[in-house]
């Protein structure tokens, strides 16, 4: 592991991510939205500053970046919606519990995302896009409880615009000051967000089963109910 952490210290997540971006411009803004959405390992507190400090860098305009970004967070999201929505709770516990260990949503994370759903209701979904952890996996209990895709997009885009918006100002607000200031912290800050979220999938594919054979019994002993399936907020 120290080697491994080594081995990422000469890494520049945002020298790489601007070197994309500037290459294949508002696409590559669009595909890594997309690609953080689908699978969360690159956090979007990195991508979507980056992207912005590049557009005011560039000359480009921060809107078209908003709205790069906003779609493809959005259309990210839809896939856990639909596959959540087609499986139903019982089928997608199990999808999760035998592939939890690589995408991030395991049993744990659907059983949460469920809980907080049920706690907020339909508005649930749009605190959900802005609460980070919880914003990568609410699409799920919106799928499992079959909620209409048009309901889902008015409270979805909303909040996933508004994370963007507030991400995309801080980029912006960094690009203009520029230069030396803003390198010296902005690499070894994102360098270090990049490596923990690395690690801790790594740690989470290694130790997924053993967490997974610990939990009925934990529940078990606390008196846990698991939530039933297709309950309608």
């Amino acid at each position: 592991m120290a080697d491994f952490l080594g081995s990422l210290s000469g890494i520049q997540p945002t020298v790489l991510m601007e070197q994309f971006i500037v290459a294949y411009g508002l696409w590559a803004v669009f595909l890594l939205l997309f690609a953080e959405n689908v699978l969360p390992i690159l956090p979007s507190e990195v991508v979507i500053p980056v992207a912005a400090l590049v557009a005011v860098r560039e000359g480009q305009g921060i809107w078209e970046t908003v709205i790069a970004a906003s779609v493809g967070a959005m259309l990210g999201q839809m896939p856990w919606y639909w596959a959540a929505r087609w499986l139903g709770y019982a089928r997608f516990r199990r999808f999760a519990s035998r592939y939890g260990r690589f995408t991030t949503i395991g049993p744990d994370e659907v059983d949460k995302a469920s809980a907080w759903f049920h706690r907020h209701g339909q508005k649930a979904v749009f605190l959900g896009r802005i609460t980070p952890v919880i914003r990568g996996i609410i699409s799920v209990p919106a799928g499992l409880t079959s909620m209409p895709l048009g309901t889902f997009l008015a409270w979805s885009i909303p909040g996933s615009t508004l994370w963007v918006v507030f991400l995309a100002w801080i980029g912006k607000e960094l690009g203009k000051r520029g230069g030396d200031e803003v390198q010296q912290w902005l690499h070894p800050v994102s360098t270090a967000l990049v490596a923990f979220a690395i690690v801790a999938w790594l740690y989470r594919i290694v130790t997924f089963h053993s967490r997974q054979r610990k939990r009925p019994a934990a529940e078990a002993a606390a008196g846990v109910v698991p939530p039933v399936g297709d309950r309608q907020p």
